[in-house]
């Protein structure tokens, strides 16, 4: 049996206030010296795959018009990730 994702409390959590529901950041990370999650989420963001953000943009860096009072980080392992119609990473694994 598989176990819920994250999905239904980040929906929660990004639920109450409306800046937070925007994603901040979204980046496709090639680190292949971070092999596993190790809690610490300065870490972890860099493993290969996709880092997601949810809330404050962090505009004085990005230029972002808008602001938000939180940031949600959200780090996944086993991804499938294309390119237009080239598949690049299966499971986690890049392919090229």
């Amino acid at each position: 049996m598989r176990k819920p994702g994250a999905a239904p409390r980040i929906r929660r959590l990004r639920a109450h206030r409306r800046k937070q529901r925007p994603c901040g950041r979204i980046r496709h990370r090639t680190n292949l010296a971070c092999t596993r999650i190790i809690g610490h989420i300065l870490q972890d963001e860099k493993l290969p795959g996709i880092h997601i953000a949810f809330g404050h943009p962090y505009s004085e860096h990005t230029g972002q018009p808008w602001k938000s009072t939180t940031h949600i980080d959200c780090v996944g392992r086993n991804f499938d990730i294309w390119l237009d119609d080239e598949q690049v990473m299966q499971r986690g694994k890049f392919l090229i």
